[in-house]
C-alpha cells in the first residue's frame, strides 16, 4: 500500500499550542457557534479540518490559523477499504 488516508477527531486539535511541533496551518471558512463550542472549519490547501473549541470572539473568517495535534491522536485508514490500520 503506497496511500493512505489520515483522520484526527475534531476534539483532538486544538488552536492552542500543545506539545510537540505538530500543526497545520489554514484559513478560517466557517466558524458555526453552538452556544459553550464553536465548530470551526480551516481549509489548508484542498483539505478542510473540523476544530472544536470554546467560542473565540476575535476569530474571524478569512484569518490565518494553526491547527496543533498529538501525534497519537491522528488515525490512518487504507484508502480502499477505509479499515483502520
Amino acid at each position: 500500500m503506497s496511500e493512505a488516508v489520515l483522520g484526527i477527531r475534531p476534539q483532538n486539535l486544538s488552536l492552542d499550542p500543545i506539545e510537540g511541533e505538530n500543526y497545520i496551518q489554514g484559513e478560517l471558512v466557517i466558524n458555526e457557534f453552538l452556544g459553550e463550542r464553536s465548530i470551526l472549519e480551516i481549509k489548508s490547501g484542498e483539505t478542510s479540518y473540523k476544530v472544536l473549541t470554546d467560542p473565540q470572539k476575535n476569530i474571524k473568517k478569512g484569518d490565518s490559523l494553526k491547527i496543533y495535534y498529538k501525534k497519537e491522536n491522528v488515525m490512518i485508514f487504507h484508502p480502499e477499504t477505509e479499515d483502520l490500520i
